[in-house]
């Protein structure tokens, strides 16, 4: 995993108490839906505020892949005029 410098560390710290939740349970493996809001800003916060690669990021993130983190910091994929899936049609 890579480790972030001591201030970014800092900053990850601040914005998991703002969702009143611990940075070791945002970077571990745990699913649980609470962890999400703060997962989602600390992705944000590595891919547009430090610049890092989606990949740099996921490892941040406990070795998370970079799919995860693009929708994490990007959201969903746009669906088609019409609200078709690119699957059906």
């Amino acid at each position: 995993m890579q480790t972030p410098g001591a201030q970014t560390r800092d900053v990850l710290r601040n914005i998991c108490e703002q969702y009143g939740v611990e940075l070791d349970d945002v970077i571990g493996r745990r699913r649980f839906q609470r962890l999400t809001p703060a997962r989602k800003a600390i992705a944000q916060y590595l891919r547009f505020q430090r610049g890092m690669t989606l990949t740099q990021a996921g490892m941040v993130l406990g070795g998370r892949d970079h799919t995860t983190v693009h929708y994490l910091a990007c959201g969903r994929p746009h669906q088609r005029a019409g609200g078709a899936s690119p699957l059906t049609g």
